[in-house]
């Protein structure tokens, strides 16, 4: 394990050790993604419904809530930025759609 201060650290999920939960089954490692834990990680019950056992236990430090929002609207952005390469992507390849079209219309004359 990587100490960052006195207070932190940083931990590979290879260097996490397992935790069992009043089931006594494995419990699961989750990555929250809510606005106020961000990134934030977990274990929990894997039982979900009436089955779970109440079992969470967080894994890494409470963030300033300020750290927390900047990484929500990295996320946002982030988001929002795949969405638009994928719609660009899609236009060009409508593009080279009507191009082939286009061309497999022209005679050979009309190319050269």
């Amino acid at each position: 394990m990587k100490k960052m201060s006195a207070s932190s650290s940083i931990s590979s999920p290879e260097e996490l050790q397992s935790r069992t939960c009043k089931c006594e089954f494995l419990a699961r490692y989750y990555t929250a993604t809510t606005l106020e834990n961000g990134r934030r990680r977990f274990y929990r019950c894997r039982r979900v419904g009436s089955n779970f056992c109440g079992y969470w236990n967080w894994i890494d430090d409470k963030l300033p809530r300020h750290v927390s929002t900047m990484i929500h609207n990295q996320k946002v952005e982030l988001d929002s930025i795949r969405k638009g390469k994928n719609h660009l992507k899609k236009i060009v390849e409508d593009m080279g759609g009507i191009a082939d079209s286009y061309l497999k219309e022209m005679t050979a004359d009309e190319m050269f």
